[in-house]
């Protein structure tokens, strides 16, 4: 294993080339990824890399077992398509929550108003904190913005469902 701090590998990325510096070629080529992946801002898992003609599927390998050594060029094609399926699967995931699990119960929520009990507004309660759970636990990337806002949105129509079953209960 030798030891040189002035070695590095070369990242075609669009039109720039990105210099990132590595002590050894028998680490694993994630370990520069990382580097990469925060100069572009960009998850790792959307690159695609291409090393003399073919593409890197493994990035836990070493740099000596893919054949890597200084000053080697490897292309780098960013998939932004993917971010965004994944985005619109994020959402339809939340829109779900909210269409089958909180607006089929304005009708319940309507029915309390009018006629409070004490067991439906418990079951109601219960149903609404389950949504909200729901949809808090679903992880959004900070890039994300739609899903973000559109979680923020379902989140809010739950809210104000819960106040709603709150308001009946002071009034009484």
């Amino acid at each position: 294993m030798v030891l040189n701090i002035n070695k590095k590998i070369n990242f075609n990325y669009k039109a720039s080339n990105i210099q990132i510096p590595f002590n050894n070629s028998s680490q694993p080529l994630y370990q520069l990824l990382e580097k990469l992946s925060t100069q572009l801002s960009i998850p790792q898992d959307q690159f695609k890399l291409i090393y003399k003609g073919l593409v890197i599927r493994d990035s836990s390998r070493s740099l000596d077992d893919l054949k890597i050594s200084n000053n080697s060029t490897i292309m780098v094609l960013v998939n932004h398509s993917q971010n965004i399926d994944k985005q619109q699967q994020l959402v339809n995931t939340i829109e779900n929550i909210l269409n089958n699990n909180v607006l089929p119960l304005q009708p319940q929520l309507e029915q309390f108003e009018s006629s409070p009990t004490e067991q439906s507004k418990l079951v109601l309660q219960e149903l609404l904190l389950q949504s909200i759970l729901k949809l808090d636990s679903i992880i959004l990337p900070s890039e994300f913005n739609q899903a973000r806002d559109v979680r923020k949105h379902s989140i809010k129509t739950t809210q104000s469902f819960l106040d709603r079953l709150d308001n009946v209960s002071q009034l009484k």
